[in-house]
């Protein structure tokens, strides 16, 4: 299953962007997500990214 690939999708809709991949530690393959928010980034704006995110991940997994 392509998680990063389906918590893009669902964050997407709800206005929030990040680069899902996947790497390779110790030869084992995970998947992962990196966000980058600009540095002038405001608490709010950072509680606002941290919802975004949760609901996307929650929306993602399987029931």
């Amino acid at each position: 299953m392509n998680i990063p690939g389906a918590i893009k999708k669902n964050a997407f809709k709800a206005g929030l962007a990040f680069y899902p991949t996947q790497c390779t530690v110790d030869g084992q393959s995970d998947d992962h997500i990196l966000l980058a928010p600009p540095f002038i980034i405001s608490c709010d704006e950072m509680d606002l990214l941290v919802e975004r995110l949760e609901r996307a991940v929650h929306n993602s997994l399987p029931s």
